[in-house]
């Protein structure tokens, strides 16, 4: 065979794709001592004081107590840990904190009371003030919920609950890491190139 002659240079991308997973590392309850919970979930009280022996709980104890209250059969909604009252300044901050590998998590919570509102609440994750997480109210017997992804560099990650003229309250918090997914190869065949995995295959068109 006579070679001819290379046919239809083109140009050929190659991309990696991947997405990102998460994946669940805890789920918090924050409830009184003994109170009821869901399976999967860890109990935090206002007894709950993070350590070197201990991977997850409060800064301190002080200016904390906790409600139960009986309008919802959820065991995570029912019960809660709030600033307690008679505090000044009310709604003091407190900082709940999760020792974590470093990387990137993303943070969900919860807050709910079936009797009561709670109002002008912030939540910091890892010193950030996420849109709408300052100065956010929560009705009466209404879920509120927000989610944030942040990166932990520090081996901890730590949420400021705090609030500017109320009682802050909070009923879970579940953590997840987010991974991202092995990256795939896209690859495309155009005229005489093809790209194929990490490598690249050339096509020769000759005659006789």
């Amino acid at each position: 065979a006579r070679m001819m002659g290379m046919v239809g240079v083109v140009m050929v991308a190659l991309a990696a794709v991947g997405a990102a997973k998460a994946d669940l590392i805890y789920q918090f309850d924050f409830q009184p001592a003994g109170g009821a919970i869901s399976s999967g979930w860890t109990p935090v009280t206002t007894g709950t004081i993070h350590s070197s022996s201990q991977a997850y709980g409060w800064d301190s104890n002080a200016s904390l107590t906790d409600r139960t209250r009986y309008g919802t059969s959820d065991n995570m909604l029912i019960d809660f840990v709030m600033s307690a009252p008679g505090y000044s300044p009310q709604g003091q901050l407190r900082t709940f904190m999760v020792d974590v590998p470093n990387g990137k998590y993303t943070v969900q919570l919860w807050f709910f009371d079936a009797q009561f509102s709670h109002n002008r609440n912030t939540v910091t994750v890892e010193g950030q003030t996420p849109s709408g997480w300052s100065n956010f109210d929560v009705p009466t017997n209404t879920m509120i919920t927000h989610s944030y992804t942040v990166d932990v560099a520090d081996n901890r990650l730590d949420i400021g609950i705090s609030a500017s003229s109320d009682n802050w309250i909070i009923n879970g918090v579940q953590v997840d890491s987010v991974v991202p997914e092995p990256a795939t190869m896209a690859f495309l065949a155009l005229g005489g190139l093809t790209m194929v995995g990490a490598g690249l295959r050339r096509r020769w068109r000759g005659s006789n």
